[in-house]
């Protein structure tokens, strides 16, 4: 009869596979979407709308307009890359968005996106961060989007995690 005590030699190989098997698997990371409804005005005088009642496009019915947006991210999340969603049919008009860090007294604006062109389509916008962005306690990690005019339309944003 077998000693049930003691391990076998393979019981050891399978523990050294499952070792083998969780250093090896990758890190785990996701893409969250902030649809238009997740950014609110900057100001509450913004003349704005979202169009198809809350699930369209969000444009600034006249002048220029500020919008933000918290990421729901957790204290340790590695945030990699945001891109921004803006439909811009007029040339002269343009669309951009800043990630931006807020502590309690000051923020600070960490990376941009090149402005819209105005060519009618919508543009993917990604932020030229310069490297992984750890949320940190005692912080809010911010998208912020500028609309110049009510021909500029933000379509939402999303955000790479891990």
């Amino acid at each position: 009869m077998p000693n049930r005590d003691r391990p076998t030699q393979s019981n050891s190989l399978r523990l050294l596979l499952l070792l083998a098997l969780v250093a090896a698997r990758p890190v785990w990371a996701a893409d969250i979407y902030l649809p238009p409804i997740a950014f609110s005005p900057a100001s509450r005088d913004t003349d704005f709308s979202i169009d198809q009642g809350g699930m369209g496009c969000l444009r600034v019915n006249r002048f220029t307009g500020f919008f933000i947006a918290a990421l729901p991210l957790s204290e340790g999340s590695v945030l990699e890359e945001a891109t921004v969603f803006v439909e811009d049919a007029n040339p002269d008009a343009l669309g951009m968005m800043s990630l931006a860090r807020r502590h309690e007294t000051a923020f600070e604006v960490l990376a941009v996106t090149p402005p819209s062109r105005g060519g009618g389509e919508i543009e993917a916008l990604p932020v030229s961060m310069p490297a992984s962005i750890t949320s940190n306690s005692g912080e809010r990690l911010l998208l912020q989007v500028l609309l110049t005019g009510p021909d500029v339309c933000l379509h939402g944003a999303r955000i790479k995690v891990r």
